[in-house]
């Protein structure tokens, strides 16, 4: 989701157009239902800062989002979009999130000239640069959900904190694993990976790990294998949903948990995780950015040992 927001943030600069979230997030919708007015917000609305000083009302009219609100219905907006379409919005402009694969013009000044031409992760350096900084942009946490967090911390991580030199171990399993979009990685591969990350950096890194994961099972096996390491991890209600997405049940609670784990992920030193989870690209694209610890360790725990570093 966010590589797509990324780049309808790209090609709404190239077009000289406003980005606006819609209300089709199911992030918004479901438990709580109070937290985003019963799924009446965007993302923007809801959990962070506003994209724009133009808003969906702005657009729509008051009616439409009024009428959205109570009734949860796509039709009420099906038929703003079409009387809007043409005139005051353009509705999926980026269809596939690979299709806008260029930098904003107004972007290019700002460029370092070391990296063009450079490709990272598969992607040419200079759009994975605009993602990260868009992505640093999109993901600003309002004031209200970083209250939250704050008080999900006191409740789900006691008085611990992240130490200098914790490494990050994020496994993805659920849905991503069950439908084959990502390989399965078990808990002995995160295991060496930490382990190795560790070994290669003994500089900034020490043997204590902060763990997030949807899977109980997994986190229990990596804490009992890694028994000469201190595993910290939040104390949040996890369920692997036989293989369902973590937010299938209860979108909202699971997302602002989720936000809790990722804060306290991006205190760490070091990373290791799975950029087929485009959670852990989060982590990585928020670590380089609103953390500032690009020079920092990252492994990617679909790669090999041999090539273990930062990426």
């Amino acid at each position: 989701m966010v590589d797509y927001l990324a780049d309808a943030l790209a090609w709404a600069m190239t077009e000289g157009r406003v980005l606006l979230l819609d209300y089709q997030s199911p992030w918004t919708r479901g438990s709580p239902k109070t937290y985003c007015q019963g799924g009446a917000l965007a993302l923007d609305e809801c959990y962070f800062e506003p994209v724009s000083s133009c808003s969906l009302r702005d657009a729509y009219g008051p009616e439409v989002v009024a009428a959205w609100g109570k009734s949860l219905q796509d039709g009420v907006l099906d038929a703003a979009r079409k009387r809007l379409h043409g005139h005051k919005i353009l509705f999926n402009a980026v269809t596939n999130k690979n299709e806008y694969s260029r930098v904003p013009p107004q972007a290019h000044p700002s460029l370092n000239k070391i990296i063009q031409g450079v490709k990272i992760g598969g992607i040419v350096s200079e759009m994975f640069w605009f993602r990260a900084v868009a992505t640093s942009y999109l993901m600003r946490l309002n004031s209200r959900t970083l209250q939250v967090v704050n008080i999900l911390r006191s409740h789900f991580f006691q008085e611990d904190v992240i130490g200098p030199g914790t490494v990050s171990i994020h496994i993805r399993r659920g849905d991503k694993t069950r439908i084959g979009e990502m390989r399965y990685v078990n808990e002995s591969t995160y295991q060496s990976y930490a382990q190795a990350l560790h070994a290669a950096n003994t500089d900034v890194l020490n043997q204590t790990a902060f763990v997030s994961t949807e899977d109980p099972v997994a986190l229990k096996i990596l804490a009992g294998n890694m028994t000469s390491w201190t595993i910290q991890y939040t104390s949040v209600p996890r369920n692997n949903h036989d293989g369902k997405s973590p937010f299938a049940t209860a979108p909202t609670t699971e997302a602002l948990r989720a936000f809790l784990n990722l804060d306290l992920a991006l205190e760490c030193d070091g990373w290791v995780g799975t950029l087929g989870s485009m959670w852990s690209v989060l982590t990585e694209r928020l670590r380089a950015t609103v953390r500032c610890k690009a020079d920092k360790p990252y492994a990617d725990a679909h790669g090999t040992l041999a090539g273990l570093g930062s990426v």
